[in-house]
């Protein structure tokens, strides 16, 4: 009877880390609801161990859904308290769910429990930014540019931290810092342009200006291409993910308007499509595919309401 139970704890044990296995493999392909089925039946087979359900959490958060991403982090934790990675990652949920006081928790614990965990500071930082605690904010910068010097946006957060306190030659120092260690980091040169500007360096602002907009062009350009590559391997939200970076950086670029339009179209987002084509043909009134599509789009809907 010890001997028969010893082999099926053995073969459940097995079966365990080939779901692991296989649910990491299934991330890697970007087929998130697969990963989570084998999260699923992982955790059927052993559900006292905290790694299926903190990993489990991931794959939710890659997917939007924070709130059950925080659900399967503090399952993670009940199990495990001294867990310092789910905390870390439950703040992160978080903080997307601009619940920036629990976040800044999450993070006190993740630290308290590793206190050389550097992102842990960085984020903690954001989320006192976001609260406007911008000292405070400064302290964590400092403390995660001690445990990680090599971290350039790192540098460049802290010194749009000093920037809003006003201290500009404090600002500059970080933005130089982080120009530094990334020499095409187009958003310091704008943050530094902002420093030279408020203490009226207007020729050097003036420089750092034009240098941000020429690595700025190649960066929306380098969003938007993979967000096309994405698009054609059907990771459809892969690639509104870096359309959406792309019109962060130049919200006047009607391509991508018009690529995430058709992105959100696969994924049935169908008004989300209408909007994004409507903002296209506002950019370009002569954008016939845009046009064409749109019409495809409120056919759709018409369809739909028809249906119901």
């Amino acid at each position: 009877m010890v001997e028969e139970n010893n082999r099926l704890k053995s073969g459940n044990d097995y079966e365990y880390k080939r779901l692991l296995s296989q649910a990491e493999d299934k991330i890697a392909r970007n087929d998130y609801q697969r990963a989570i089925e084998c999260y699923n039946k992982a955790i059927e087979l052993n559900p006292k161990d905290a790694i299926a359900y903190y990993s489990r959490g991931k794959v939710k958060y890659k997917l939007k859904d924070y709130s059950g991403a925080i659900e399967e982090f503090n399952r993670a934790i009940e199990l495990n308290p001294d867990f310092a990675d789910a905390h870390y990652r439950c703040g992160r949920a978080k903080n997307k769910l601009k619940n920036y006081n629990g976040a800044i928790e999450e993070f006190n614990n993740a630290i308290e429990l590793n206190p050389d965990f550097a992102l842990a500071y960085f984020r903690r930082s954001n989320a006192k930014n976001k609260l406007k605690d911008y000292n405070g904010a400064i302290e964590d910068y400092n403390k995660a540019n001690e445990l990680n010097p090599k971290d350039a946006l790192e540098h460049y957060k802290c010194g749009k931290a000093k920037h809003r306190l006003k201290n500009y030659n404090g600002a500059i120092d970080e933005f130089n810092k982080a120009i530094k260690l990334n020499p095409k980091f187009a958003l310091a040169y704008f943050g530094r342009s902002s420093a030279k500007t408020k203490l009226k360096d207007y020729n050097e602002a003036i420089k750092d200006n034009y240098k941000a907009n020429e690595l700025n062009h190649n960066v929306v350009n380098a969003y938007y291409n993979r967000g096309v590559t994405k698009e054609n391997l059907k990771d459809y939200n892969g690639a509104i993910e870096d359309f959406n970076k792309a019109l962060e950086l130049n919200p006047d670029f009607t391509l991508a308007y018009f690529s995430r339009a058709n992105a959100k179209l696969e994924l049935k987002d169908v008004n989300g499509a209408i909007e994004d084509y409507n903002k296209a043909i506002e950019l370009e009134p002569d954008f016939i595919p845009a046009v064409n599509n749109r019409k495809k789009a409120k056919q759709v809907t018409y369809k739909s309401s028809r249906r119901v």
